[in-house]
């Protein structure tokens, strides 16, 4: 039986993906194998969201071909490209020799697959036709969480952003194939739903249709299930914020969004082409906190974008200090092919360091704080991950991780610690992205 191995780098989006070329492989006769050097083939799903993640994709590329030649004369395994970059970028002069396959068209990857085993060069960039992508089989990598697309494609054209040429407009999936998909889940067992998309606040804007409304409908299912909502950007979460807000009252969504803020300053939002300002970013948050002062808001920051001046800079540190979020992805600015940000003036690579380290400080301190206050209490949490050999990671309503160790816990106990099933913790220990709880009462 001729074996797969996939390797996943990028966002929720990505990995769901995956599961979904996992799914029509293993529907089409192929076998999962247990490493990239047992495999026939690898297929390697890529991210091109930063300049980091472009060269962590040249470094594995290098790792493959290294090990294909280790395997000569066989040259296994061979190698398929997936993802965002061949999509965006067809014509790197690194993807040349490879068969390639973009996000739209994974629906063709059995094929492509075959394709690539036989010599050829397969280039599926686009799928020839729609498909219903929510009714196709997909094989979960966490078997109590699914991860969801509830869109692909985005309304956006930032300027520093890849993804959007990768991955195209936007297309909502129906409210009645999400619920189909969703029900299916929880029938398996499922324990954690992700809504993922590249946008959640703007599902439904290309078919009449609202996120609230959604979540109302979802709201109906029956379970003892969680629901993390996926990111949203703040253009889309204005017009919909008090009915959003209200679907949070069912306590089994997560308390939790994903809102990114990007910049502190409006000029640098005007030159990012976002399409909100600090002060919408202010009076989401503001709404949020005044339902729930505990609300987890996680959020995305840029250093160093050309044209940002000091000044601008510290009204992102100022922004962060305000708002005080629960999670902050920072990144230091690297220009992307073909985004408009790639001919701006580009800052010197020490000013982007400088400020990047800067921020770091900020966002660890503030995330320190924000957790110690969790210390000595009691919650509910869902177990959800097996981390690594002797713990797990669970998540209390507010989405924070929480770690419980198996240490010194009989096997009754360890199974009881077991990813889709709920317990009851105190939190003992905080650190900068994690809390540490014992359950409780003891078990």
């Amino acid at each position: 039986m001729t074996s797969y191995f996939i390797e996943t780098h990028g966002c929720s989006l990505n990995q769901s993906d995956s599961e979904f070329m996992e799914g029509r492989l293993a529907e089409s006769g192929w076998e999962r194998a247990e490493s990239a050097e047992s495999a026939d083939i690898v297929i390697l799903n890529t991210c091109t969201v930063k300049d980091r993640t472009y060269y962590n994709f040249l470094n594995r590329l290098a790792f493959y071909e290294h090990l294909r030649r280790q395997n000569e004369p066989k040259g296994k395994p061979v190698l398929l490209i997936a993802g965002c970059i061949p999509r965006a970028m067809p014509e790197d002069a690194h993807l040349s020799d490879y068969s390639l396959i973009g996000p739209n068209a994974i629906g063709e990857i059995a094929e492509a697959a075959k394709e690539a085993l036989r010599g050829g060069k397969a280039r599926r960039l686009d799928a020839d036709g729609d498909f219903s992508r929510l009714n196709q089989p997909a094989r979960r990598q966490n078997p109590v969480i699914e991860i969801l697309p509830i869109s692909r494609g985005c309304l956006g054209e930032c300027a520093y952003c890849q993804t959007r040429l990768a991955r195209g407009r936007l297309v909502s999936y129906s409210m009645e194939d999400i619920l189909n998909r969703l029900r299916r889940a929880l029938d398996e067992g499922v324990k954690e739903i992700w809504l993922t998309a590249q946008d959640a606040g703007a599902w439904g804007l290309d078919a009449g249709n609202t996120l609230p409304k959604l979540l109302g409908a979802i709201s109906a299912l029956e379970g003892d299930f969680r629901v993390r909502i996926g990111m949203a950007n703040p253009n889309h979460i204005l017009p919909i914020l008090e009915p959003l807000l209200d679907a949070f009252n069912d306590r089994r969504f997560f308390r939790f969004l994903h809102l990114p803020l990007q910049s502190g300053s409006d000029r640098v939002l005007k030159l990012m082409n976002r399409a909100y300002s600090v002060g919408d970013y202010y009076k989401i948050c503001e709404a949020i906190y005044s339902r729930d002062s505990e609300f987890s808001i996680a959020t995305d920051v840029i250093a160093g974008f050309p044209g940002e001046t000091e000044d601008d800079f510290l009204g992102t540190l100022e922004a962060l200090e305000r708002t005080r979020p629960a999670v902050v992805n920072r990144s230091k600015f690297g220009a992307r092919p073909k985004t408009p940000a790639a001919l701006m003036p580009q800052h010197r690579a020490s000013i982007i360091t400088e400020r990047s380290a800067r921020l770091s400080k900020q966002v660890e301190r503030i995330s320190l704080e924000n957790n110690r206050r969790w210390v000595g209490r009691r919650c509910r949490v869902l177990i959800d991950i097996a981390k690594r050999k002797g713990s797990v990671i669970s998540r209390n309503d507010y989405y924070k991780s929480i770690i419980i160790s198996h240490e010194g816990r009989s096997a009754e106990e360890v199974a009881r610690l077991s990813p889709g099933f709920f317990c009851r913790v105190e939190l003992v220990e905080a650190s900068t992205y994690h809390l540490i709880g014992n359950p409780f009462p003891a078990l």
